[in-house]
């Protein structure tokens, strides 16, 4: 830094690579934007040397508006003297190499090699940090407390060249630091209070659901809701032995984690071609055969409002089709004020029990293939084989896809919302966040991205209520993730937004001229009321649903909310878990979404992007404490259907490390 303060225009290298020691001659730069594709340096800087047919890594930080950082060996022994270095998007490093006019160790006249990971975590120093007392260094692996405190396991030397115009500069002002200590991190006496209140917290909370659980009404009582109680009593006990135990053991919790959390830098399961297209046509024959079965089973047209989409759907194709119902839409004479006019305007086209009953199978049927193929092209198609198997047999998705339901596509467009979220229009060209190892988009594919997600988002809003909670919640993600550019987040929030009022300017158009209100639902007057059978004297009282909201607020007792708010929070919970299960377990699901709710941690993290991580916590966020809210008037596993793609891929990626870790 002394010659940037004597040369104001200098910017003082980021990296000086020791000279014979690292190698002689910098070539090929290469940046790891693959999401842990490559290994456990996402984010991380990987360069060539032509001298010694090597290729060295580099980790960056900025500090002050200047970028420092670290050097590492990597690799060495390539053919020839590496020149190029190209990491491609599915996480395979291309070295080009020659010695042609230049010797170089490798000692072929030209060489294209590709370096792929293995799979397996080498143990290396990640990342190496100045700090104002010395350094902080991160490792790939968890480090041993007594080899980590060792001084004998650091050796430490400095020094710098001389910044001159000749060539070159021999190694001056030479030191051998004194190292005074080593200390492996251990969580911090603040981070040991907060874990005392959550496990408190926790505790507390898993008293409150096993007590509403035992009361609750359940199908299979003798598993479920024995299971269940037994299990929170015991988990209650534990945390609160935890809360009241030594710092030492709160610690080693922590760490204990930390570690299992440490496994979502491990890589994905890498079946044969083989076996993932055998576990794809697994998925796909399980489908078929339980949708089968279950279309052979006569159902009641009244459950889940399967009549009343018949019904309206039966008056849209009579009345002319279609296009009828597109006109009646835009002059506000569409009189539906619950089911949302998209799955209707489907219905119509085979509005008739039996025949809505197949359409709907399908839908599904698309909507397995389609999420399955493009899962499998984004993250593995092992992972895309065993999402398509937690889809297929999913007792949500096959109730949503063999009823004359809106749920099959609200699956659908779910899907693919969710996927798009962790499209290639992420991958921005700016210098990734030392920290998070990802960028922010460039302004033209965040434009691209903001149009589709906003159509998409139409298209869930035009087909269920829920597409509005699940906009806003977006919304607020991405609002997140460009918090870095406030304004390219601004802008890519307004377009999102005029996409989605396009999309559903049919339905709001008929709100508007009919009701008033650009984005009216009947069913809004529920959420203040406990009883279904007030709906209609409060549709027919004329007043506004921000009336009826301030009557129920300002005359129901603060004890009465807080009651309805808990009751709802827990039995939502056990609605959400219970949704992620399988066929024919009943309310026994719920076992089964316990154990994915374990696995989801292990797949919180690349290659799942931080926006679909954004997103996902939003919409969990904002729809569990509504439809808890909800849960007097009407409960039911259908309305997550949006959130199941999302769910259930996120534990397909956790189950493809465990499964990765055990093989």
């Amino acid at each position: 830094m002394t010659e940037a303060k004597r040369i104001p225009e200098y910017e003082p290298p980021s990296v000086l690579f020791p000279y014979k020691k690292m190698g002689q001659s910098a070539s090929g730069i290469a940046c790891d934007t693959t999401n842990g594709k490559f290994g456990p340096f996402a984010g991380q800087l990987f360069v060539g040397d032509q001298t010694f047919s090597t290729v060295m890594r580099v980790d960056l930080e900025q500090v002050q508006g200047h970028y420092q950082g670290a050097c590492f060996p990597f690799l060495e022994g390539f053919g020839s003297g590496t020149l190029g270095v190209e990491m491609t998007p599915q996480g395979a490093l291309f070295v080009g190499g020659t010695n042609r006019g230049w010797g170089s160790r490798g000692n072929k006249p030209f060489a294209v090699e590709r370096v792929d990971w293995t799979g397996k975590v080498p143990f290396e120093i990640r990342t190496m940090r100045l700090l104002p007392e010395g350094f902080r260094l991160t490792f790939t692996e968890p480090v041993d407390r007594k080899a980590a405190a060792d001084l004998a396991s650091y050796n430490m030397q400095t020094y710098t060249y001389v910044f001159q115009s000749s060539y070159g500069s021999p190694e001056v002002d030479h030191t051998e630091p004194t190292l005074k200590e080593a200390t492996r991190s251990e969580p911090p006496q603040y981070t040991v209070r907060w874990l005392r209140l959550v496990a408190a917290g926790l505790a507390t909370a898993l008293l409150i659901i096993g007590w509403v659980v035992g009361r609750l009404q359940l199908d299979s009582p003798t598993i479920a809701k024995g299971v269940i109680c037994f299990g929170v009593t015991v988990a209650s006990i534990a945390l609160f032995m935890g809360a009241c135990g030594p710092d030492r053991r709160l610690r080693e919790a922590w760490l204990i984690c930390a570690r299992f959390l440490s496994c979502r830098e491990r890589p994905l399961v890498a079946l044969s071609p083989s076996a993932n297209a055998t576990l794809i046509a697994l998925a796909v024959l399980s489908y078929l055969i339980l949708v089968t079965r279950a279309l052979s089973v006569p159902d009641d047209p009244r459950r889940d409002d399967q009549g009343a989409y018949l019904e309206v759907a039966q008056e849209i194709r009579s009345s002319g089709g279609l296009t009828t119902l597109a006109s009646d839409l835009f002059t506000g004479t569409f009189r539906e004020a619950n089911r949302h006019p998209l799955y209707i305007a489907v219905l119509s086209t085979v509005p008739d029990y039996r025949s809505g009953r197949w359409q709907a199978a399908v839908i599904g049927l698309i909507t397995l293939i389609v999420l399955t193929v493009l899962i499998g092209k984004r993250y593995s198609w092992s992972v895309g084989g065993i999402f398509a198997v937690l889809l297929a047999t999913n007792e949500m998705f096959l109730e949503g896809t063999t009823r004359t339901v809106c749920e099959g596509l609200m699956v659908l467009w779910g899907g693919l919302l969710w996927w798009w979220l962790g499209h290639d229009a992420w991958s921005g060209t700016a210098m990734p966040d030392s920290a998070a190892g990802e960028s922010l988009p460039s302004l033209r594919k965040s434009v691209r991205l903001a149009a589709v997600t906003g159509a998409l988002c139409g298209l869930l809003w035009l087909t269920k209520g829920t597409g509005l909670l699940i906009t806003v919640a977006t919304i607020a993600a991405l609002l997140i993730v460009h918090r870095r550019a406030p304004r390219q987040g601004f802008a890519v929030v307004m377009l999102l937004a005029t996409t989605f009022l396009l999309v559903g300017s049919p339905l709001i158009v008929r709100n508007l001229q009919r009701f008033g209100e650009p984005f009216y639902n009947v069913n809004t007057f529920l959420l203040f009321t406990e009883r279904f059978e007030d709906l209609e004297p409060l549709v027919e009282s004329g007043r506004s649903s921000r009336e009826i909201g301030m009557e129920y607020l300002s005359t129901a007792s603060p004890g009465a909310l807080v009651r309805r708010f808990v009751h709802g929070l827990v039995w939502e919970a056990f609605i959400g878990l219970r949704s992620l299960g399988p066929a024919y377990w009943g309310d026994a699901r719920v076992l089964w979404g316990t154990a994915y709710l374990l696995v989801i941690p292990l797949g919180w993290g690349p290659p799942v992007t931080i926006s679909q991580r954004a997103t996902l916590l939003l919409w969990v966020g904002l729809c569990w404490p509504l439809f808890g809210w909800y849960v007097p008037i009407a409960a039911g596993d259908r309305f997550v259907a949006p959130l199941l793609p999302a769910l259930l891929c996120v534990v397909a990626v956790g189950i493809s490390r465990i499964v990765a870790r055990s093989a």
